[in-house]
């Protein structure tokens, strides 16, 4: 086979590669971020290249039309995805094709348990006399901790023999959850044990740097997740792990790398160093846990729609390929049922609605929407198919909380213009989630749009800015997210018989939920309409609880106890699903008041 060389003018990289390959697999190989976010199936629109000299491949009939759809010229920009490699190539990336920093959300709601962490430091001295006094030297180690039935694997007592060959000697003995012996040390420095928690989002990924001796945090660190290269939402993934045995490793192996890259970020710190990192804590949606463990993803992704596991016991670090101590362990937070996995228990842990009276609504608004009610101590769980449209995703200006984001969106009078923000007070280069529900609720109160999402104007766009705003696809999409969530919730409500005046609070976890409008959020009916001041902003629930498991291990039998006691309600199997469906697709709030005052 021909090979060719791409140049790769504003990036300064030269790469080689087989004639017949796509652009997109090439440059994905290359680890080069570029926005695949439909999983390279020419879908997006995002991954578009400028080609400076040589060519490609002619477009095909699916090319053609989604760059006449763009308004590109083909012998100037193509779709990496779709585009193959005839000959030698000079390109560049347009910086919107790339990935850039977003703006991750790193703080979540503040809760304490008692520190109990997994791993604990002993230091004793070992004399003539106790191991004289003893019938064997482990034996002496266990009764001087005062642990008499602590487990000792072949390497900690190789340890154990080399550190006593003469007496009396200090020791430095590492004991996990105290019952194991993981290291034994002779005249060794003190060094702190370090654990790690960390939310691994299907996005992005948070990790927290913790002394387990203190609970004190050390240092806070967040990348984007490398697996990106393989689309932007879990369908994608899940696509891509199920197509074959060498893409599933290949996810698995991106997720331990994104693990290890935040590693890297946590310990840059002068006097702190990886080998002393002893546990990690993971808490991830149900399809992350999957490509991280590499285990089969299949039965989520057709029926029968179940994880292969709910909760597990620690796991050795070295299974996973984690730059961490040698004797470290990894735990992952619970899966719940189905797509609503560990990244939610532990958002429930650290709100602690597993133990509040009363009755709660916690949503989680991401690609996959999840919804647990507490009605009086009995839990109920739902998720939907919200789809990415809030994160940007398949949307003409949607992108992601990265600079240049258009994130709130005002209007001030009617007939005035619109004032934007964006992160990093940037250029606006198009809309992220929350300027999504700025933007509906203006269209739809100044008339621009119709309750049933339909534009009034003649050149069907709501621009914001110039090549900036809604069109009447998008409109369209944002409408089935909406009326997913507002489904779920209603059938949930419906299910328990419940009112809506009757909630105490609604917990808003997420990133989705830190510079989001309630108000305007209740007009578009992506909130339930109640009383604005039950709404709690709780940010990033996972990492916090995650946080609660590192720092208290017996918290984690617990947390497996009350997931399983959670009943789970299946939309899909709702007689009154398609119909609540269909009924939500308006743009309005949700429930509305009736006469009595009551909310139905």
């Amino acid at each position: 086979m021909k090979r060719a060389q791409i140049k790769i003018i504003n990036l300064g990289l030269t790469l080689l590669a087989e004639q017949g390959q796509t652009l997109g697999k090439v440059l994905s190989q290359a680890d080069i971020p570029v926005r695949f976010e439909c999983g390279q199936k020419g879908v997006c629109g995002k991954c578009q290249v400028k080609i400076i000299s040589g060519s490609l491949s002619p477009p095909d009939r699916h090319e053609k039309y989604f760059l006449e759809f763009l308004g590109l010229d083909p012998s100037v920009t193509r779709l990496a995805c779709l585009a193959r490699i005839t000959q030698d190539l000079e390109i560049e990336i347009p910086e919107e094709s790339l990935l850039q920093p977003v703006k991750i959300l790193d703080k979540g709601i503040t809760t304490t348990f008692p520190l109990r962490p997994s791993f604990r430091q002993c230091f004793i001295t070992l004399d003539k006399e106790k191991v004289t006094s003893s019938p064997a030297i482990n034996e002496a180690i266990a009764r001087e901790i005062n642990f008499p039935n602590l487990v000792f694997s072949l390497e900690t007592l190789n340890q154990l023999g080399e550190a006593v060959r003469e007496t009396p000697q200090k020791l430095q003995v590492t004991i996990f959850q105290n019952k194991e012996i993981c290291s034994i040390e002779s005249d060794s420095t003190p060094s702190p044990l370090l654990g790690v928690a960390i939310d691994l989002g299907t996005t992005t990924v948070v990790g927290e740097l913790i002394n387990l001796e203190n609970g004190e945090t050390l240092a806070v660190a967040s990348g984007l997740n490398q697996q990106l290269r393989f689309g932007s939402d879990v369908v994608a993934r899940l696509y891509e792990a199920t197509s074959s045995e060498a893409r599933k490793k290949s996810l698995q192996r991106a997720a331990g790398r994104t693990i290890n890259s935040l590693l890297n970020k946590l310990t840059k710190r002068p006097g702190i160093s990886r080998e002393n990192i002893m546990e990690v804590v993971v808490a991830g949606n149900t399809v992350m846990n999957h490509l991280l463990l590499g285990l089969p993803a299949h039965t989520l992704a057709r029926l029968p729609f179940a994880p292969v596991f709910q909760a597990l016991p620690e796991l050795n670090s070295s299974e996973l390929g984690l730059n961490i101590s040698p004797w470290g362990k990894v735990y992952v937070a619970p899966n719940i049922q189905s797509f609503i996995g560990g990244d939610i228990s532990a958002g429930l842990l650290a709100c602690r609605l597993f133990e509040k009276s009363g009755r709660h609504l916690y949503l989680d608004l991401g690609t996959n929407g999840e919804i647990i009610i507490n009605d009086h101590g009995e839990l109920w769980a739902t998720s939907t198919a919200a789809g990415p449209a809030f994160e940007g995703v398949g949307l003409s200006s949607g992108m992601m909380a990265t600079t240049g984001a258009i994130y709130q969106i005002k209007i001030k009078d009617v007939g005035s213009s619109l004032e934007v923000k964006t992160i990093g007070r940037g250029k606006p280069r198009g809309i992220c989630g929350t300027g999504f529900v700025d933007l509906l609720s203006i269209a739809l109160r100044q008339k621009w749009i119709r309750d049933n999402g339909r534009i009034t104007n003649r050149q069907n766009k709501i621009e914001v800015r110039p090549q900036v705003g809604l069109g009447q696809e998008d409109i369209r999409k944002l409408q089935m997210a909406l009326a997913a969530i507002k489904t779920g919730v209603k059938l949930l409500m419906s299910k328990l018989k419940l009112d809506y005046s009757e909630l105490d609070t609604i917990y808003l976890a997420g990133a989705f939920g830190t510079e989001l409008n309630i108000h305007h959020a209740m007009d578009i009916g992506l909130l339930p309409q109640i009383d604005p001041a039950k709404v709690v902003f709780i940010g990033n629930a996972s990492l916090a609880g995650a946080r609660c498991l590192l720092l208290n291990y017996p918290l984690r039998k617990k947390l497996t106890a009350w997931v399983k006691k959670i009943k789970f309600l299946s939309l899909a199997q709702e007689k009154e699903f398609q119909d609540t469906f269909l009924k939500s697709l308006n743009l309005e709030p949700f429930p509305q008041k009736g006469k009595k005052g009551k909310y139905i």
